[in-house]
């Protein structure tokens, strides 16, 4: 599974934050560990299912232990992805991963 997760780099994980009174949020770098990822476009079908239009969602798969959660926006290879989703699969062994729904700006 190391092998299969290992194609591309987050470069960056970025998570907003809420401070003071007034509540004030805030977006910044809340990790410096760069995890590998397996990053892949949603076909045609997973797309309108999520209700997405084809080309901005995408599937991002992870080793188990990363701390990436819901509204996280990562970083990779230069383009920002927002996390929508996340499943965890567990099939016993060395194959647990940490699946992800992430979508990417219209340009």
């Amino acid at each position: 599974m190391r092998r299969f997760t290992q194609q591309q780099t987050v470069s960056a994980v970025q998570r907003l934050t809420y401070s003071g009174s007034p509540s004030l949020g805030s977006l910044g770098v809340v990790s410096s560990f760069t995890p590998n990822c397996y990053l892949r476009p949603l076909s045609e079908e997973a797309s309108g299912i999520n209700g997405l239009q084809w080309g901005t969602g995408f599937t991002i798969i992870t080793e188990v232990g990363i701390d990436i959660r819901i509204g996280d926006i990562l970083t990779i290879e230069g383009v920002d992805y927002t996390v929508r989703g996340r499943a965890d699969h567990n099939r016993g062994g060395i194959t647990a991963y940490q699946k992800y729904l992430a979508t990417k700006p219209q340009t």
